[in-house]
């Protein structure tokens, strides 16, 4: 089985997890955490990381993932109508264009089609985007180190892939997953194991760390210790503090809570927007990540949510057997904070995860050619190399055998053309039989009302008015078949006549049973039966007249051919 490799570089620490498909189970194979802590521009320090740190780990070869976050990742959504996969990838070439016209910077883009959950006619589109020089960087820092990456993901669509495969799922319930980061919020929701909605924020463990910084005025590294110390979060009238200093670092903290529970609603709130679910509700939230692990958090959360906050523990189908046990001890030390990376390292060999690949179109080149191209050309020399050796081993036979092959090809081809010619002689017989039976259906009918027109105007005595004459499909049932009920009807085309007798004196009946007759009479007469008779004083009449009439037997094929 392929070893698969999930990275995920955070601004605090790098999460790398290897492992491989055991059947239905992930099994781990590594889970290392590199901490970066930046003393300058967090990107420099990420990327020397990866180029210095890596090497040491001896991580074996296999499929690499790479997960994207921050800033320069851009998630956007757009709605289509259903179209071809064609014409759905030239949409979204024009809006990938547009975007980068916009930005002024060179965007590597990829997109998905999420499921719906309303039935508005129009599709889902998630479209996310990541600059060139962004993603570039980082994977030539890591091919620097040895790890080729086949794709990049955001870390929001890895924390719900995570969530897909290592998670417990609620039937009918949307669950709200958030990932804390150092300096960004991964959030998803999902229901039944389908993403509804992805998104990335800047905020996180930096904000709480700033809090104190400026609560204090102290440095970053001092904030950092204090909020790993005495940082707590629980909400206020629940909580119990050890020391004068942990309140105060509580109180520091409180407001930068507030704002990620608002960042959470907001959320929530957008989604029910752009997702079209108006009646979305929350019933779950689970947190994951590194700032997740704040004292309190989720009890704030809950509080200010007013839903249940768990924290995601990724653990339903993962194997750790075969962790070494350093590593086993720091990944059950917080297994949440490896939540994307094991999303990412998982989802190259999930046929269904929700897959979004930003690749830059230069390596897409390079592995078309290496796919498709690569693999022509090696088969082309190798039929040459075979194509000699068979000449000259076995020369003598070599005419002989061509000739034959050649006649037989011909034979084929002349057989494959005819058979070509009969499939499409037939397709247009097919074509044709059906405009016919389609141009006789739709046009019976008028003929049918020409002809009731007639007779009714050739036969109306002059005390009778005919209020319409309308074609109308109705299910009859065949002579002598009424006791078999509505299983026996037939769906005919008929003329519906209305009309009325307006006759002084007696005879009313006797003048509608003659009018009745005299349609019947004649030549190819129709069928015609009295739904609605005439007072004895006058009044109003009602007749169907059926031009096709009842076959003394019909074979099941046609029932109902009118």
């Amino acid at each position: 089985m392929a070893i698969l490799t999930g990275i995920d570089p955070g601004t605090h620490s790098i999460k790398i997890v290897q492992g491989q498909m055991a059947g239905p189970l992930f099994r781990l194979l590594r889970a290392v955490e590199i901490f970066v802590e930046p003393e300058g521009d967090p990107e420099v320090d990420i990327l020397q990381k990866l180029q210095t740190e890596l090497p040491a780990l001896k991580l074996k070869k296999g499929v690499s993932r790479l997960g994207v976050s921050g800033r320069e990742l851009m998630i956007r959504y757009t709605h289509v109508p259903p179209v071809p996969i064609w014409r759905l990838k030239m949409l979204m070439d024009f809006e990938v264009a547009d975007m980068a016209s916009s930005s002024g910077e060179e965007l590597i883009a990829d997109y998905n089609l999420l499921h719906s959950f309303v039935d508005d006619g129009d599709e889902t589109v998630l479209v996310a985007l990541v600059k060139r020089w962004f993603l570039e960087s980082r994977l030539r820092a890591l091919g620097a180190s040895g790890i080729d990456v086949q794709a990049t993901t955001p870390n929001c669509i890895s924390l719900f892939n995570s969530f897909a495969a290592f998670g417990a799922i609620e039937d009918e319930e949307y669950t709200f997953l958030l990932d804390v980061g150092d300096q960004n919020l991964e959030m998803a929701i999902q229901k039944d194991g389908e993403l509804l909605f992805a998104r990335n924020l800047s905020g996180g463990g930096a904000a709480f760390t700033q809090a104190i910084v400026d609560a204090w005025g102290v440095g970053i590294p001092k904030a950092r210790e204090l909020k790993h110390e005495y940082g707590n979060v629980t909400p206020r009238g629940r909580a119990t503090y050890a020391s004068s200093e942990e309140e105060k670092v509580a109180m520091a903290l409180m407001g930068v809570a507030g704002q990620l529970s608002g960042m959470v609603q907001s959320t929530i709130n957008f989604a029910r927007n752009q997702s079209g679910v108006r009646d979305l509700e929350i019933g779950r939230v689970l947190i994951s990540g590194g700032g997740a692990s704040l004292k309190g958090l989720d009890a704030y959360l809950e509080q200010n949510l007013n839903l249940p906050v768990q924290r995601f523990v990724p653990d339903a189908g993962l194997d750790l057997s075969a962790l070494p046990p350093d590593e086993a001890d720091v990944f059950e030390a917080d297994a949440s904070a490896f939540a994307c990376a094991l999303g990412l390292a998982r989802m190259s060999e999930d046929a269904q995860a929700f897959h979004i690949d930003l690749v830059p179109e230069a390596v897409k080149k390079k592995r078309r050619f290496l796919q498709r191209d690569l693999y022509m050309i090696l088969s082309g020399v190798a039929a040459l190399v075979l194509l000699v050796l068979v000449f000259f081993d076995l020369r003598s036979e070599a005419t002989a055998a061509e000739q034959a092959r050649s006649q037989a090809r011909r034979k084929e081809r002349t057989a494959q053309a005819q058979r070509r010619r009969f499939d499409d002689r037939m397709e247009e017989a097919r074509q044709i039989q059906n405009k016919v039976n389609e141009l006789a259906w739709a046009s019976r009918g008028g003929t049918y009302l020409l002809r009731a027109q007639a007779l009714v105007q050739k036969n109306a005595p002059a005390s009778m008015w005919v209020r319409s004459i309308r074609v109308s499909s109705k299910p009859l049932t065949p002579p002598g078949q009424a006791d078999q009920g509505k299983k026996k009807q037939v769906e005919k085309v008929v003329v519906e006549v209305q009309g009325e007798i307006r006759q002084l004196g007696e005879g009313v009946t006797s003048t509608y049973n003659a009018f009745v007759e005299s349609l019947r009479s004649g030549a190819d007469a129709p069928r015609v039966e009295t739904t609605r008779r005439p007072d004895d004083a006058g009044g109003t009449f009602e007749i169907l007249i059926d031009f096709t009439g009842w076959p003394e037997s019909k074979t099941e094929g046609e029932e109902g051919d009118l």
